[in-house]
């Protein structure tokens, strides 16, 4: 017997690893992204388990911070770019400073935007879905 009941459409999960020492930045994030489910949000306050992570669960995008307690943001760019495994993820970097000249160091080692804090939702919002799309 067939049912003209719809089927249920598979929700297609990105995973997002972002990396950041501060907390509150970390639940403002999870807060934001709670309304889209298709994101698995995968958060991190070293920088040196986000390059392990980054290795080991090749996300969709990471989020950088660059004041991190054990490994500069730039740092951490550097060695995902150098990385075959992890050198076609798109990095977002997030960061209070707010410096043309940091800004253009982290958009020229790589990063493919650069938010700064405190955070424009809908700035953020805008960016993740166009880099998620492509």
């Amino acid at each position: 017997m067939k049912t003209n009941l719809p089927k249920k459409k598979d929700t297609i999960k990105c995973l997002l690893l972002y990396i950041e020492d501060d907390l509150p930045s970390i639940k403002l994030i999870e807060r934001v992204l709670a309304h889209r489910p298709e994101i698995k949000l995968l958060p991190t306050m070293q920088g040196q388990l986000g390059l392990d992570l980054a290795r080991e669960h090749s996300p969709d995008l990471i989020l950088l911070d660059m004041h991190l307690p054990d490994i500069q943001g730039y740092e951490v760019l550097q060695q995902l770019q150098t990385n075959p495994k992890t050198r076609q993820i798109p990095v977002v970097v997030i960061s209070v400073d707010d410096t043309l000249a940091q800004m253009k160091q982290m958009l020229s080692a790589g990063a493919k935007d650069y938010l700064v804090k405190p955070l424009d939702v809908k700035q953020f919002l805008h960016v993740v879905d166009q880099i998620l799309k492509n």
